[in-house]
């Protein structure tokens, strides 16, 4: 695979940042269309593989060259009776199943998760293992109220960044944040044995939780989240219940050890390492394009 060149897939994604950026009240509600998110969609591949897509599948009403494409690498499917529905307006269902074949695509399948929503039963059976892969790394999380919403449209806003996000997930080479997000729970736990407290237990609800609010901290770094609502709302859509909770967050630290060094030297960070009250733990770990990383953890009792 050849090493990507990080245009934040290409000019169209720049594009729409910079409307966001310019007008997101607005620009947040254009939907996107299926044949523009194959667009984003192979600007993505060929970037990150190095590669172009050769190979065509044709349709009866559409002759867009990157929706063949997308269709013959296996990114996109028709709906039926040779049409596409170019301009069909995506929904966050099928954007879930699209991303998640992107992945794979792209030579780095996302594992498998379950998602984890109040209203998965509304998740048409083809979408939930899709949903649950997004939802599982992070690319993707709810519309609040613990609710993923499957057949609300996807808008241009969240298009780009979610794409953003599977760019930094597939782009990622020397290190899985999973692996990071492991070692930052044995240094936690190394550090609670020496206070002569309880190892806190890792649970995949709580990681994938906490890997969703690492992948909003470039957004908003805070314990707010990019809706503004507070940070624990992440573990109401999760369906985690608790009698205590705290949250820390980092931002450009290296390296598992550096990130954990830097909590306990902090008092307010360090009471929650060391807090006898938890007793589960979820971390996460998201890295941007540029680069650097976002850590997050999560403390329940």
């Amino acid at each position: 695979m050849m090493k990507p060149t990080k245009k934040l897939l290409g000019i169209a994604v720049m594009i729409v940042l910079i409307s966001v950026t310019l007008t997101l009240e607005v620009y947040a509600k254009e939907i996107m269309t299926r044949a523009e998110f194959c667009t984003f969609a192979v600007n993505l591949y060929e970037d990150v593989t190095g590669k172009t897509i050769t190979e065509r599948v044709k349709f009866t009403d559409t002759t867009d060259a990157n929706v063949e494409k997308a269709a013959a690498a296996g990114i996109v499917t028709g709906v039926g009776n040779g049409r596409f529905d170019p301009e069909g307006e995506l929904t966050r269902e099928q954007a879930a199943v699209i991303l998640a074949r992107l992945a794979a695509a792209a030579g780095k399948p996302i594992p498998a998760f379950e998602a984890v929503f109040s209203d998965i039963d509304s998740v048409s059976p083809w979408a939930l293992a899709g949903v649950g892969q997004v939802q599982g790394i992070g690319i993707m999380s709810g519309t609040g109220a613990d609710l993923f919403s499957p057949k609300d449209n996807y808008s241009q806003e969240q298009a780009a960044i979610t794409l953003l996000r599977l760019f930094d997930y597939l782009t990622l080479s020397k290190y899985t944040d999973r692996d990071y997000a492991l070692q930052v729970k044995e240094l936690i736990n190394m550090e609670r044995a020496k206070a002569g407290l309880d190892p806190l237990i890792w649970t995949e609800e709580l990681h994938a939780a906490a890997t969703v609010r690492a992948g909003e901290l470039p957004l908003s770094f805070s314990h707010y989240r990019p809706d503004g609502s507070a940070c624990f709302t992440v573990l109401d859509e999760f369906n985690i219940v608790s009698t205590s909770r705290g949250e820390n967050i980092a931002g450009n630290f290296k390296t598992p050890e550096q990130v954990v060094a830097a909590w306990l030297s902090s008092e307010n960070h360090r009471k929650y390492i060391l807090g006898s009250a938890y007793t589960d733990l979820g971390v996460g770990v998201f890295t941007d394009s540029s680069g650097k990383l976002y850590w997050s953890l999560f403390f329940v009792g």
